[in-house]
């Protein structure tokens, strides 16, 4: 696996992690959201 491949996969794991916590964030808090 090519580094800029991983770089890529690292990227998007990040963000979509990322995007789970703000989900969660939500559910919990109401309104509130984390950025």
């Amino acid at each position: 696996m090519s580094y800029l491949r991983y770089k890529s996969l690292s990227l998007w794991r990040f963000l979509a992690e990322n995007k789970i916590q703000i989900n969660l964030d939500t559910t919990e808090n109401g309104t509130r959201r984390r950025f």
